[in-house]
């Protein structure tokens, strides 16, 4: 992270921040979570950085429609923000709570989701993600663990209490880390293992010890990391699959890798597989699914159309009116992270139907959320 700002310029643009934070903290107040912990310390960390700036309104409605956003890259290509899909979802009538297929069952989703609410990082923290033109890509798990990651290496780059991250955020982030940390650690020369034993787990990092041994040419090592990825906290997220589908790949495991390339593709939305569309398409290849629409491989993964009244799981009660509206809202987000539609507009071209889906679904709040930025950008 570039840091380079004038005081007086970092002055204006934190007060930028806090107001962006604000508007934040009421949005999640309507969808009826609460503002996460260390938010405004994460926000003096964006303001650091002069490669971003608080979001703009054009950036707001290209942001992915279940991302409250807080910041934006310069060049326009990137939002970060706080990611709602499951927070939000939680409390849904229905047992999609994800945006999952419908090949889970009930009781599947259930404990998925009962797991998660009693685990750090769960269905009640809200993550904080970067949003592209074709997903998301997961940096945290609530922006905590974003912090406390910023200021170990912080201290890792200029020493204890010294850098500017940490003097940014000063006592605010005092009980999210505390100075000292890595340096007292035996694994200060080797931070991601200090991140994963002491802070928690990251993707990025996760795949950089997979990277790491593929490097090495061990092999073993490199798939067995693979594996440990798909195990990891990520619930809902289909990207650690993916990328385990890419490790076999690369070892000549060519039957295994189509395999998990098609599990990729049912663990959860695809715009979750990544915010550049780039290792989404390796998984269109590698699935045998390339050159086919979404609507086609969806029908495929669920093992044949699912309409009210049917169920490819024997013994299910079909599907309720509200899931089936959950299930095309997810279809049309779908959509655009398998490149079909979306433009410049990115995901803004999306919003009208799924805040219409999202409101047949019992979720007006989140339907709201998902349209406010095309009916201001209308009013400016």
């Amino acid at each position: 992270m570039r840091v380079a700002r004038s005081f007086a310029s970092r002055a204006t643009t934190e007060e930028h921040f806090v107001d962006v934070a604000r508007r934040a903290s009421a949005a999640l107040e309507r969808l009826g979570a609460s503002t996460p912990m260390h938010l405004d310390a994460l926000m003096k960390i964006f303001s650091l950085n002069e490669d971003i700036q608080p979001t703009t309104a054009t950036m707001r409605r290209r942001a992915h429609p279940l991302v409250i956003p807080l910041a934006e890259t310069r060049d326009g290509r990137h939002v970060y923000g706080l990611y709602v899909g499951r927070a939000a979802m939680g409390g849904a009538r229905t047992s999609a709570t994800n945006f999952s297929f419908f090949h889970k069952s009930r009781e599947d989703v259930a404990a998925s989701n009962s797991a998660s609410s009693a685990a750090p990082g769960g269905i009640s923290a809200i993550p904080i993600v970067r949003s592209g033109p074709r997903g998301l890509m997961h940096l945290a798990a609530d922006a905590t663990h974003f912090v406390r990651r910023k200021l170990a290496e912080d201290e890792r780059d200029f020493g204890v209490g010294a850098g500017a991250v940490t003097l940014a955020c000063g006592a605010d982030a005092l009980d999210a880390y505390a100075p000292g940390e890595l340096t007292s650690s035996p694994f200060k020369s080797r931070m991601e293992v200090f991140l994963t034993k002491n802070v928690g787990r990251f993707m990025d990092v996760d795949e950089a010890l997979i990277a790491r041994h593929v490097e090495k040419k061990d092999e073993t090592s490199a798939l067995v990391t693979g594996e440990w990825y798909t195990d990891g906290p990520y619930a809902g997220w289909a990207r650690p699959y993916a990328v385990n589908a890419d490790t076999l790949m690369r070892h000549g495991r060519a039957i295994e890798a189509r395999d998990q390339a098609r599990v990729a593709l049912s663990a959860g939305p695809w715009w979750t597989i990544g915010d550049d569309g780039e290792l989404l398409s390796r998984m269109k290849v590698l699935s045998g699914y390339d050159g086919r629409s979404a609507a086609d491989v969806r029908k495929t993964l669920e093992g044949g159309d699912v309409a009210i009244g049917q169920n490819v799981n024997d013994g299910e009660p079909p599907p309720t009116p509200e899931e089936l509206a959950l299930k095309a809202a997810g279809a049309a987000m779908d959509a655009i992270a398998w490149g079909e539609g979306g433009g410049e507009d990115g995901w803004a071209s999306c919003r009208e139907v799924v805040a219409e889906r999202l409101e047949e679904a019992g979720l007006a709040e989140l339907s709201a959320h998902v349209v406010e930025p095309l009916r201001s950008s209308s009013q400016s």
